[in-house]
């Protein structure tokens, strides 16, 4: 199977945005909305567990993901050299050392 590297990088950079952008997104959906009445009833306004629960299941769901796709990218990086011997993923190291 042939993987265009940037486009691996590019799909990761994008499922990362999406992973945090869905973390915001949980956390408005962390609490319900209830009043409680003098009389001690208690009426639940805004119920989110349910949206909580599929926001939850999508970012456990996405972390899979960029799991799989990291782990892609290292082996690619591992195993792909440049004209000077060094693989891809040894250059990256040393340039940010």
């Amino acid at each position: 199977m042939k993987i265009n590297l940037s486009s691996l990088m590019c799909l990761i950079d994008t499922n990362e945005k999406q992973y945090s952008t869905l973390f915001y997104s949980l956390s408005d959906h962390v609490f319900n909305t209830s009043i409680q009445e003098l009389n001690g009833t208690v009426n639940i306004i805004e119920d989110n567990k349910n949206d909580f629960l599929e926001e939850l299941a999508e970012a456990k769901r996405l972390s899979k993901e960029i799991s799989k796709l990291k782990s892609i990218l290292y082996e690619k990086n591992n195993t792909s050299t440049l004209t000077d011997g060094r693989t891809i993923q040894s250059a990256i190291v040393e340039n940010s050392n």
